[in-house]
């Protein structure tokens, strides 16, 4: 893995100014019944955009909190909170404050990353508290770190992860549901000949695939066939490094749409509702999906009975 794992929250409860706090929903929605409610411009495919908002119109309406609950099974050092825009925003653990001083960036610069205290195994709350105007911008957040995450439905917790368990297959069940990095599958080739020799990697979720053998670049897969033709390789071990490009979607998608609702593409695709609205995550799958092969000059013979004819 290139990257560090995700935890993602997307589900909270809220609280405007004095009032009780309400039911756990997921983020945008609860962005656009405020926006209704206080008469700021709804977001969606057809918003104003930020420039258009003269400056006496973009001073914040009240305080905001936003909270947001998860569980880890197992002590978790040196996780990082993944947010935008961290230095306007009030950030609290466990009802403890937390220094809002960004450290890094994940994925995009204007995510920043901030340090967390040491979570021990259990429940925990991430609070955040907005001054909110129109030009605020309520997102996901993330977890970031050393760990494996389990989901059931909606709901996701922080487990351990033994990457040497790791298989082929789909990774999105095996810890990942969220990793938005590369990952690589490290193997050994054991040649016992002269013949030229090709890897066909057959199905793979993701965007590309690269081949490297004994550290050096040997091609990438695009198009079908995938396969990359490696040539003579002296006889004994090789190391050959499989890459699976990683892809954005399980962490920034449009994960609640409903699957094969539509083919258009649109701001509106995160704010659906009704039976094109999911609770549940609806995630792609994630990795190289059946293991590679190796090919050799010749034709390949079935070990299974075929009917004549």
């Amino acid at each position: 893995m290139h990257e560090p794992n995700v935890l993602l929250l997307d589900y909270c409860s809220s609280q405007w100014q004095d009032e009780s706090w309400t039911e756990p929903e997921e983020v945008l929605r609860v962005d656009q019944e405020l926006r209704a409610r206080l008469g700021f411009f709804i977001k969606g495919a057809k918003f104003r955009q930020p420039w258009t908002i003269p400056e006496p119109k973009r001073a914040s309406a009240g305080k905001l909190k936003l909270r947001f609950d998860f569980e880890t099974e197992f002590d978790v050092k040196g996780a990082k909170l993944a947010i935008e825009k961290p230095h306007n925003t009030i950030i609290l653990l466990d009802d403890e404050p937390v220094d809002s001083h960004a450290d890094g960036w994940w994925v995009d610069r204007a995510i920043k990353t901030v340090a967390l205290p040491n979570l021990e195994s259990g429940k925990h709350t991430i609070t955040l508290e907005y001054e909110y105007g129109p030009l605020t911008n309520l997102e996901r957040i993330y977890v970031l770190g050393d760990f494996g995450v389990t989901l059931h439905g909606r709901t996701a917790r922080i487990t351990q992860l033994d990457k040497s368990k790791l298989e082929w297959g789909d990774l999105s069940r095996q810890g990942f549901p969220f990793y938005t990095g590369n990952i690589t599958y490290r193997c050994e080739l054991h040649n016992e000949d002269d013949l030229s020799t090709a890897i066909r990697v057959a199905r793979y979720a993701g965007p590309t695939v690269s081949i490297d053998v004994d550290g050096k670049r040997a091609g990438l897969l695009i198009h079908e066939p995938h396969v990359v033709e490696l040539g003579r390789l002296t006889q004994g071990v090789h190391q050959v490094d499989v890459t699976l490009y990683g892809s954005r979607y399980n962490a920034f998608g449009e994960i609640h749409l409903v699957p094969g609702k539509t083919n258009w593409i649109g701001a509106d695709m995160w704010r659906t509702e009704f039976d094109w609205w999911t609770e549940e995550y609806s995630l792609d799958p994630l990795g190289v999906v059946n293991a590679p092969r190796l090919l050799k000059p010749g034709k390949e013979v079935s070990r299974l009975p075929q009917r004549r004819g």
